[in-house]
């Protein structure tokens, strides 16, 4: 091949039934079986294709396992394939990566558990001495339809029922991606993870629902979110419970892409980023009782907790999943924890307050 070579990142995709079990690692045989299949798909639609050398992942991943900060999928495919490159072969051959039974790099390994949504992808590494992007993005989504063979071998190999299945460039999958969730309401939230998957190598700011703010930081990659308290948003109660919902929206979506988090917070709330929370630190009012006040909301769940011990009264907000159910599982194993069911605060200055009345 040229010493110019052209790295197309592609998947071949699946739709299944939500939920399904499935194998899906699968071993060198299985993959190579896959490999021709899909081989001869891609040729079918893009003949120029065949003249490059294409490098199939034997393994079934959902698509935020793939779209994540810096494409690590491919870049495995990439650093698989460059030894055979280095000889100097590639033109017209095919790579099959299979698991015996443990894939070779693992960023290729994907999580135990069985898939959640209706669409799978395998993924696929075309590179050629040619520039076939404008064809590969003109064709793929349009004619590039996967043939009974690619979908009877994933049918015996990984022991899964398709509805349909459909080759495809990276960026036909983020679009299919963002149209996900605009269906679901969350559209607003996909630059972010759009950013961070095509641009993570350029900083920026986000402006979110509900008054919701974040931004982008180059080193290191991370997604940076501004916490607040409802003293700092200074709005209603209710304004404040939609903001936390977005931000727990927005959590869930960077997680579930492997985008990396941190907060910031601003005085007189401090950060504790190794717990993950974040403490708002003040003397104990007159009348105020020992003890812990969780304050909730009934959709939402927890939102913070207030302990009061030794004079002081101290505010604790969880910034992420895992660090709220810590906390809930340390505080409710106390005999003071009150549990009133709503949020306890000041309406004056909306700052939060123990449950004195329990």
């Amino acid at each position: 091949m040229s010493n110019s070579l052209h790295h197309h990142r592609l998947v071949a995709s699946v739709e299944v039934e939500p939920g399904v079990s499935c194998r899906r690692i699968l071993n060198r045989s299985q993959s190579e079986a896959l490999a021709q299949a899909l081989a001869a798909d891609l040729a079918r639609t893009v003949p120029q294709a065949s003249d490059g050398l294409l490098v199939v992942a034997g393994c079934l991943l959902e698509p935020a396992e793939v779209l994540r900060p810096g494409l690590g999928v491919w870049q495995a495919l990439i650093d698989l394939s460059a030894p055979l490159l280095r000889q100097g072969r590639g033109h017209a051959e095919l790579l099959a990566i299979g698991g015996e039974p443990d894939l070779p790099d693992a960023r290729l390994t994907p999580p135990d558990q069985a898939p959640a949504g209706a669409l799978l992808v395998i993924p696929m590494l075309l590179v050629s001495s040619e520039n076939l992007n404008a064809v590969l993005e003109a064709e793929l989504f349009e004619r590039g339809s996967l043939h009974p063979p690619a979908r009877a071998h994933l049918a015996e190999s990984a022991q899964l029922s398709t509805q349909h299945g459909q080759l495809l460039t990276v960026h036909d999958l983020i679009a299919l991606q963002h149209v996900q969730l605009d269906g679901a309401g969350l559209a607003a939230f996909w630059p972010v993870i759009e950013h961070a998957v095509l641009h993570a190598d350029e900083a920026t700011e986000f402006d979110l629902p509900a008054g919701l703010t974040a931004r982008w930081e180059v080193e290191p990659q991370q997604c940076v979110i501004d916490f607040h308290s409802p003293a700092q948003l200074g709005r209603s109660l209710p304004d404040y419970l939609i903001w936390q919902r977005a931000y727990r929206t927005l959590l869930a979506i960077l997680t579930t892409h492997g985008v990396d988090l941190s907060w910031a917070v601003e005085a007189p709330l401090t950060l504790d980023d190794e717990r993950q929370l974040a403490q708002r630190q003040r003397p104990a009012q007159t009348g105020d009782r020992p003890g812990v006040t969780e304050h909730s909301d009934p959709q939402l769940g927890p939102i913070a907790w207030t302990v009061v011990a030794e004079g002081q009264r101290c505010d604790v907000y969880p910034l992420h999943p895992e660090a709220l159910m810590t906390l809930a599982r340390q505080f409710r194993a106390r005999d003071d924890l009150r549990q009133p069911g709503r949020l306890c605060y000041n309406p004056n200055t909306l700052e939060l307050e123990p449950a004195n009345d329990q």
